[in-house]
């Protein structure tokens, strides 16, 4: 017999085989994950990009100003929804995403030059539901 063998056995390759696809399986379930959320992530951030953009618009509207301080059936935007005792709602979209806009009726502040009228806005998409919200102010003046 050969003392000095040198050289792995058919076993051991199979087993080191065995060990490293276990090894690569578990390392291959977290791909998926990752990739979904990084999906999420790139949802979400677009949405808040959304409501930005629609907090801007809304804010320097001249249609949504007429109305609020005119508030007749003549002058509603497009987007009206509805309204209740303190709120009128709108709703749009933007960039693919649902955008639900609530702009309060009576002003927060009736003294000075500018009445603000608190708006709220809510984006979301039909996937994930609510993706980010936003508020500010429009300027009626």
């Amino acid at each position: 017999m050969l003392s000095n063998e040198k050289g792995l056995t058919l076993l051991e390759v199979l087993l080191s085989m065995v060990i490293l696809s276990i090894i690569l399986v578990s390392i291959m379930s977290f791909f998926p994950q990752v990739n979904m959320l990084n999906a999420k992530n790139e949802s979400k951030s677009n949405g808040i990009q959304a409501a930005k953009e629609l907090l801007i618009t809304w804010k320097g509207s001249n249609e949504a100003k007429i109305y609020l301080k005119n508030p007749d059936e003549m002058n509603r935007p497009a987007e009206y929804a509805g309204e209740d005792q303190e709120y009128y709602f709108f709703k749009t979209t933007i960039h693919g995403y649902i955008g639900d806009i609530q702009i309060k009726k009576i002003p927060d502040l009736v003294s000075g030059p500018g009445k603000p009228h608190y708006i709220y806005i809510k984006i979301a998409d039909n996937h994930n539901g609510n993706i980010s919200d936003t508020y500010g102010y429009i300027i009626v003046d």
